[in-house]
């Protein structure tokens, strides 16, 4: 799936059924796998979809971490 094909699925549905865009962590991660995970997530309610995305918020900040700290 090409990178503007996950742009406009991240905009568009997430953004209507949530508000804000579809935040996933993309490291290692394929594109079809981050747009399964769209469209799973987009069944979630959203006390549920608000965990999910500190989930991944905290996934990002941890590799960002271990990223600075092995300089």
């Amino acid at each position: 799936m090409a990178e503007r094909q996950l742009d406009v699925l991240n905009r568009a549905p997430a953004e209507q059924r949530f508000g804000h865009v579809f935040l996933i962590r993309a490291a290692g991660r394929s594109a079809e796998e981050m747009s399964a995970e769209l469209h799973r997530r987009l069944a979630n309610d959203e006390c549920s979809e608000r965990a999910e995305v500190t989930e991944q918020l905290a996934q990002i900040t941890r590799l960002r971490l271990e990223k600075l700290l092995a300089r």
